[in-house]
């Protein structure tokens, strides 16, 4: 795959936040904001959603828009 495709498939795949705060390097405090709200928004169910995992990763569109102009 090419590195534009690469990307492209990441995006479809994550959720994209920006202002994640800088101290929240592990993503534990966004994705105990995320499990709120999925508690908040289950209308009753027994087992509402749950995030399964959280990486915080670098925004690296322009560095990767960069090398494919290259």
């Amino acid at each position: 795959m090419s590195r534009y495709k690469d990307h492209e498939c990441l995006k479809t795949r994550t959720l994209h936040v920006k202002g994640v705060l800088s101290e929240d390097r592990t993503g534990l405090g966004i994705e105990a904001h995320f499990n709120n709200i999925l508690k908040r928004m289950s209308y009753g169910i027994s087992k509402p959603g749950k995030v399964t995992s959280v990486l915080v990763v670098p925004d690296f569109t322009a560095q990767l828009e960069i090398e494919a102009k290259i």
